[in-house]
């Protein structure tokens, strides 16, 4: 007598049919998991964030880590992520460092920001947006801002920001209600005891024989952190580089630069800046002004222009508006007044005024007091895959209904797979029946029932999770299913995940059949 198992074409395409709809499902929850992708690009191995934030959204990191790092060598890129919306279409806004572009694989110059935004092709395209067109953006909390749109960038390296607007990072600190000197993440390159060295507190200790001079410490930014009269004397301050200046009432007489990686000591003993000297040839004579918040100038104040390097290019003693002969570039310019030292980044050009507006000290306390509580906090590594991140990230983003539609498709297909096998034991209990009264022991029904309705569960999942994974960036595109008006297909399972989840299923499966089986069995 010949046996076989019956309504095996029949299994096979429910199961088939079954499995597509599950695997839809599961790529979409896998989606959620790897939803960072779509707001982190991945620039270098670590991201770094406020480590108590519920998002990438809502971190505060100072930016000064960023160029600590670089300053260490290190390759760093601060980024403010500002959700938004632009002709009532939800966006994501990324302030980025104009010189910076080239680490988003975007081949466009940084000046482009300077006169408004940069626009992803992908983006420009579904809002019919081209050069010159003006654009209103306003951030999720409410504030706004007119730009120009100066450019469209395609980035082939992370497909993503074409759906994005790049703006300069500060008109996005504006729009999230930021503070100069803080931004959302900062992507680099970098081990995780470095990571664990940025939460760590140094000592710099200050050793001198000089006397009557004053020490002013700048941090990576040029914002001076301590000033102080020179004696010797130790400071607490967190991991960064740091630069020392001694001046008197008319120069600076030392000047120096500290990694603060460990406890350190400094001996300032004898002046080593003394005099200043042209090593590039002059150009037309450039004017700079430096005046107070109110529009006065400035009467007295000592100015030093740093090159690129931070290599001192010129120092002088100034009074309201000071001319200057310097070659184009960009270059850090310190003031000195009393004895605080205020220090910006300018791109000076021959012939042209620069203008600096400088923050009287009594401001800059009043801010530190308002923000110093928000500084002292954890800094932590988010991995582009790090699940719960992933899951707080969208609810942020209005993606709840979506987890719930999820949810819910699981658990109806659970149920479906569960009749499917429930119906395939039941088709064959007769010939299970027949085996039991042959005396067919139970290594011979798991060989003759168990074992081929488990290769057709096997096989039948295989072909419908991977009918699943190449349709699903199709149908998520067919539905429009986007965030921030980012597609949702760009957040597609890798094919390990892939590979990961396959067995997941043939588990659950296996404790149906276990399940199943066990009711058929019973009864025969």
């Amino acid at each position: 007598m010949r046996l076989y198992l019956r309504a095996l074409p029949t299994i096979l395409l429910a199961m088939v049919v079954t499995s597509v709809a599950l695997g839809i499902v599961v790529m979409t929850a896998l989606s959620l998991y790897n939803m960072p992708r779509l707001f982190l690009p991945g620039i270098g191995n670590v991201t770094i964030k406020k480590g108590s934030s519920i998002s990438v959204f809502t971190s505060w990191t100072p930016e000064e880590i960023a160029y600590s790092l670089r300053a260490m060598g290190i390759p760093a890129v601060p980024e403010v992520l500002v959700p938004g919306v632009a002709n009532n279409t939800p966006i994501l806004i990324r302030g980025v460092v104009p010189n910076y572009l080239g680490y988003y694989g975007i081949n466009e110059p940084g000046s482009a920001l300077s006169c408004g935004a940069l626009v992803g092709s992908g983006l420009a395209k579904a809002l019919g947006l081209g050069i010159g067109d003006t654009l209103m953006l306003t951030s999720f909390k409410g504030i706004s801002a007119n730009v120009t749109v100066c450019g469209v960038y395609s980035s082939s390296r992370f497909p993503q920001l074409n759906y994005n607007i790049i703006v300069n990072e500060s008109l996005a600190k504006r729009l999230d209600g930021l503070p100069q000197t803080i931004v959302s993440v900062i992507y680099a390159n970098v081990s995780l005891s470095t990571v664990r060295s940025i939460n760590e507190i140094f000592k710099l200790r200050v050793i001198t024989t000089m006397k009557n001079a004053y020490l002013a410490i700048l941090n990576s930014m040029n914002s001076t952190v301590i000033s102080t009269a020179l004696g010797n004397e130790t400071f607490t301050l967190p991991f960064g580089a740091y630069y020392l200046a001694v001046y008197n009432s008319s120069s600076i007489i030392w000047y120096g630069e500290v990694l603060l990686v460990r406890n350190s000591t400094v001996v300032i003993a004898k002046p080593i800046v003394m005099n200043i000297t042209m090593t590039r040839p002059a150009y037309p004579t450039l004017w700079v002004s430096v005046e107070w918040p109110n529009g006065t100038l400035v009467s007295n104040y000592y100015l030093l222009i740093y090159y690129a390097n931070d290599s001192l290019a010129y120092a002088v003693a100034g009074h309201g508006v000071t001319p200057v002969a310097l070659p184009q570039g960009t270059y850090r310019l310190s003031i000195i007044v009393g004895n605080t030292v205020y220090s910006v980044v300018k791109d000076l050009m021959p012939g042209v005024n620069a203008s600096i507006t400088i923050m009287p000290y009594s401001i800059v306390l009043s801010e530190l007091a308002s923000y110093a509580p928000n500084y002292v906090f954890r800094v932590a590594q988010v991995s582009p895959s790090l699940g719960p991140q992933a899951l707080l990230s969208t609810l942020r983003v209005g993606l709840g209904t979506l987890v719930g539609i999820v949810v819910g498709l699981l658990i109806i297909l659970s149920l479906g797979v569960v009749g499917i096998v429930g119906y395939s034991y039941r088709a064959n209990e007769e010939l299970i029946n027949y085996l039991i009264l042959q005396g067919v022991r139970s290594w011979g029904l798991v060989v003759m029932v168990d074992l081929p309705l488990t290769l057709v569960y096997a096989v039948s999942s295989a072909i419908g999770v991977g009918i699943a994974y190449f349709a699903w960036p199709l149908i998520m595109n067919a539905l429009g299913i986007s965030v921030l008006g980012i597609p949702l297909s760009l957040a597609q399972p890798t094919p390990t995940q892939y590979l990961v989840a396959y067995p997941i299923i043939l588990a659950l499966l296996a404790l149906m059949q276990v399940y199943a089986r066990r009711g058929v069995f019973r009864n025969a």
